[in-house]
């Protein structure tokens, strides 16, 4: 609250405090409280209404890297809450943040060291509706996947040549031998949820200087039963206003998470001027998933059974060395710096999908038969290998001076500038094989009918009567991309009267770069170079001692992500669809106007109530494009040619001590945040059989967060009930007779105590998601713009309600 109260610009905020008072696991947990927040896939921010991709998140000062093959994002469950100091989200630019966001630039700082010794261990164990002790569908799972170091038993053997097309049928054969017969999910009984987390802090003299060292680590466990009803269908009939039915497909998803995070801060304050950090944080993550699908496709004319098995292990490294220095008497200049470097791997080994069929009304003992394709397929006995490398160098040095001889009440004035330097590099590469007959003359057609659990067996892979491997690996399936960026910007603050005026301009240099091969391997290459004066101000009058009003503008970029300009296809089973990059893509720029008024009754309270409108040119969004038989939905990214959006947002935070009602009311607290948004898309001449204005893509057009927070110091007593609920938005934009589809509101109440048993012990229950609502995805069937009782469902999920018991020992 002190630093909100401080910044001059417009800005929201989550302390560790707040955090500690929800049963919030995860940075993606926290930051659905902050007022114009939403989640998508409950990891990946959405602000002010704005997609993933116009966000931008620094982690402790330097940028966050994503570990994201497929969009511009950084999965904020990989940062677990018990390692996190604060999260603030400044929603208008300042020359001296980067310039490439809309909807909010996140600040996340993880736990800092502490002026006392601390020593705590937490433990804590959950139960899941649905999943704990039920039925499990746990695919192929080394015991090394509790410590997400498996995925090297799941990579391609060492012995596979770079191309397999190059061999002969019988080593072909005999390679594909050597492949795990991984195929079927084991059915088991789902464990409980987990977490243990350790925390050390300790202070060293040296003389006149003090060496300050935080490590912490914390281990989560989890595991859910996800039941999903999927839909597809055929262009709208008006006439009888309902649309045929492509495929009604019903899934049972069984996931495992293991996500291991570490982190060691050490502070050396050489004296009241002078502190050097060294910041690092290490993440794993494993997500073991397997999907069994059962349904009717009656484009095919099938029944189908069908399986994926998939795992995909992430590693973050992140190391931070910086420095903050004073010099001359009151202040009068400040220096500080960063270096970073942020390492990310994503390795994706092994996604396994196949197909069974029968006939549409069959009798229910027929058996299914296994869908072998002609050639090689992702989606039929395909398998999937794919990593993802990525490098990030930055630097940074700023330098801020005010005079001494400032008059305390007018002419006050400080100047800022630094410079800023980005390297990326970012290496991609995905390879891809699938089973295919060796002799269509002599196959044994008997083997499509065999038990999963045996069909590849070793004596069915063979050159005359079973199977062999072949690679289908293209051309587009690598690409190497790079980022080369210096800024510099110059920002000043003046105060005349009761006025503060800050501002400046940022200027950015970029040269963005890829490099890959078109089916044909002619090579496809994208240099996307800039040069961007990008001005900001904000000025600050003072209603009162508490009561401040601030008007902002500042004009920001968004630049296209790498994935989005590699012309490279991946197809998700899940969602059965597939989705391609587009080289052409553009910039878009932004007009970011906003005026908020804060009033701070205490030092605990807070009323805030603000406006905001944003123009866009050329917004990048995801598009479908026409399917490709099968229900299968095809998407890549473009540019429309212009959007808008503006909105309202308020935030009340209330003690009710000062109503005198009793001793239980005042130890109530309330916390209630809303936003209203309204945004619209014009898509010009690229409107192809759909509207030419909608919504932004993801942008709810309201989101309500509410909490009451009991605190009572005397018993020891905390505790908590949270709500939470978006507007319909737009999950994927349609195109071409595709419609839009939208994911639907969904009612959620958190809610958690904690009870202090002595000095050094604590317990905390609580239960996450009580009202388990579904998960609902709907297209707009008739394109009038809208979901009503003529739309149809595309998709129906629920997850469960968890419930948690912890305990908490500190020193």
């Amino acid at each position: 609250m002190v630093e909100l109260r401080n910044t001059t610009q417009i800005a929201n905020a989550v302390s560790s405090q707040q955090m500690s008072k929800t049963q919030d696991r995860s940075a993606a947990d926290v930051m659905r409280r902050i007022p114009g927040v939403t989640l998508q896939q409950d990891r990946f921010i959405m602000i002010r209404g704005l997609a993933e991709r116009y966000n931008t998140i620094l982690l402790n000062n330097g940028i966050a890297p994503s570990a994201e093959a497929d969009r511009k994002a950084f999965s904020l469950d990989m940062i677990p809450t018990r390692l996190l100091d604060r999260i603030i989200i400044m929603k208008t630019a300042m020359p001296e943040l980067s310039a490439e966001f809309a909807g909010g630039m996140i600040k996340i700082y993880t736990r800092n060291t502490s002026d006392d010794k601390l020593f705590q261990v937490i433990y804590s164990t959950g139960f899941r509706q649905g999943t704990t002790f039920q039925k499990f569908n746990k695919p192929y799972a080394p015991g090394s996947d509790l410590f997400t170091l498996s995925g090297k038993f799941r990579n391609l053997p060492g012995i596979f040549p770079s191309k397999l097309s190059n061999e002969q049928t019988e080593q072909q054969v005999r390679l594909g031998q050597e492949l795990p017969n991984t195929w079927v999910n084991n059915e088991t009984s789902a464990m409980p949820d987990q977490q243990i987390g350790l925390m050390y802090a300790g202070n060293t003299k040296l003389r006149n200087s003090t060496l300050s060292n935080l490590f912490s680590i914390v281990y989560n466990y989890d595991s859910r039963n996800i039941n999903r009803s999927i839909y597809n269908y055929n262009l709208y009939d008006f006439k009888n206003n309902k649309s045929d039915t492509v495929y009604h497909f019903d899934d049972i998803e069984s996931i495992v998470r293991v996500n291991i995070s570490a982190l060691n801060n050490t502070s050396l304050i050489v004296n009241s001027r002078n502190k050097i950090e060294l910041k690092n944080l290490v993440n794993r993550s494993g997500t073991n998933s397997g999907v069994t699908r059962e349904g009717k496709n009656f484009e095919s004319g099938n029944e189908e059974l069908n399986y994926a098995s998939r795992y995909i292990e992430r590693t973050l490294l992140s190391s931070q060395l910086g420095g903050e220095h004073e010099r001359g008497s009151h202040e009068q200049l400040k220096l500080d710096w960063t270096i970073a470097h942020n390492y990310t791997l994503t390795n994706e080994p092994d996604y396994r999908r196949l197909r069974t069929v029968r006939n549409l009304g069959a009798d229910a003992n027929t058996p299914y038969m296994l869908v072998v394709p002609p050639s090689a397929s992702l989606e039929d006995l395909g398998r999937f290998y794919s990593t993802l490398n990525e490098q990030l160098l930055s630097g940074a040095a700023n330098a801020e001076y005010m005079p001494t001889k400032n008059d305390s009440n007018n002419g006050k004035w400080k100047i800022k500038t630094g410079i800023y330097t980005e390297y990326r590099n970012r290496d991609y590469k995905a390879r891809w094989l699938s089973y295919k007959k060796s002799n269509i003359d002599l196959f044994d057609n008997q083997l499509l009918y065999a038990p999963l659990e045996t069909v590849f067996n070793q004596e069915n892979i063979n050159s005359t009567t079973g199977f062999k491997i072949e690679e289908g690996t293209n051309p587009t399936d690598k690409y190497n991309a790079g980022t080369q960026l210096l800024a510099w910007y110059v920002q000043s603050e003046y105060q005349f009267g009761r006025f503060t005026i800050s501002g400046g301009a940022r200027v950015e240099a970029l040269n963005q770069t890829l490099s890959m091969l078109d089916y044909g391997r002619n090579p496809i290459t994208v240099d996307n170079k800039s040069i961007q004066i990008l001005p900001s101000v904000i000025a600050t009058y003072p209603v009162s001692e508490k009561a401040f009003i601030k008007a902002a503008y500042a004009h920001t970029v968004n630049r296209p992500e790498f994935r989005e300009m590699a012309a490279f296809s991946y197809y998700d089973f899940v969602y059965n669809e597939s989705l391609t990059g587009n080289p052409q893509i553009k910039n878009c720029n932004i007009s970011n106007f906003d005026v908020r008024y804060d009033f701070y009754p205490s030092g605990k309270e807070l009323i805030t109530f603000g406006l905001f409108y944003k123009k866009f040119i050329n917004p990048i969004e995801k598009y479908a494009l026409t399917g490709s038989g099968g229900g299968t939905r095809n998407f890549s990214f473009g540019n429309a040619d212009y959007a808008s959006t503006y909105g309202v947002e308020a935030e009340i935070k209330k003690s009710l001590a000062p109503l005198n009602l009793g001793k239980f009311i005042n130890n109530l607290s309330i916390s209630i945040n809303s936003s209203y948004i309204y945004s619209r898309v014009s898509l010009g001449s690229k409107a192809t059989n759909q509207v030419a204005t909608r919504p932004l893509m993801g942008q709810s057009p309201y989101i309500i967060n509410g909490g009451f927070f009991y605190d009572n110091d005397k018993s020891g007593i905390q505790a908590s009930v949270l709500y939470n609920l978006i507007g319909p938005r737009i999950f994927a934009v349609g195109a071409d007779g595709n419609p839009d589809i939208y994911e639907m509101p969904r009612h959620v109440i958190d809610a958690s105590l904690t009870k202090e048993i002595s000095k050094h012990w604590d317990i905390k229950i609580g239960i996450r998601d009580a009202l388990n609502a579904a998960f609902i995805f709907m297209q707009d069937a008739n394109l009038d713009n809208k979901i009503n009782a003529q739309d149809e469902t595309i998709m129906r999920y629920q997850v469960g309600s968890a419930v948690s018991l912890g305990i908490n020992y500190k020193l």
